[in-house]
């Protein structure tokens, strides 16, 4: 899954607006302002967590997400939602490595996962901040299986005429 700038900080928002800001804030204000073709106090004012005048809209959202390139908003998003987000693979460059590599990824997340809970269990208290580091980690466990299931499914090969075999990106039933 594409790692977001905000999800690898220690203190990122479990909220949506909260990881919006967020990024904006790492990326840039002005910067992204600039490139919005806003004021870069409009922008502010938009992205402000509890902003009442200015609020942001779906269209500032996914201007945001695309220009920072960071993700976690999103992310935020769908665990607001009990959702997990994947990264589609790009299957342009396919090769067994990449295969093994994401076999590797969906163990280290689920590693992930374990250690998390590990930690959590450690004192015999769940706090819920706990418990929404747990969640975030499933999920990014989840997108790394469906992430996997894709790429391998992409694998598929389907007769062409009787002498030859060429891959098919088949509709993989849920």
């Amino acid at each position: 899954m594409n790692t977001s700038m905000a999800a690898t900080l220690p203190s990122a928002p479990a909220d949506v607006f909260g990881a919006l800001h967020l990024s904006a804030k790492s990326f840039g204000i002005t910067k992204l302002a600039n490139l919005m073709r806003v004021s870069a106090g409009v922008l502010t004012n938009k992205l402000a967590p509890g902003a009442h005048h200015h609020k942001t809209t779906l269209d500032d959202f996914i201007q945001v997400l695309h220009l920072t390139r960071d993700l976690s908003p999103l992310d935020a998003l769908c665990r607001q939602f009990d959702s997990a987000r994947y990264q589609l693979p790009r299957l342009d460059n396919v090769s067994d490595s990449a295969l093994l590599d994401l076999v590797n990824k969906v163990h280290a997340e689920g590693g992930d996962v374990h250690s998390c809970m590990n930690e959590a269990l450690a004192d015999g208290i769940v706090t819920q901040d706990e418990f929404n580091e747990f969640n975030r980690e499933t999920m990014e466990w989840i997108a790394a299986i469906v992430e996997l299931r894709n790429r391998f499914g992409s694998l598929v090969v389907v007769p062409c005429d009787g002498n030859s075999l060429s891959h098919s990106t088949p509709a993989l039933a849920s």
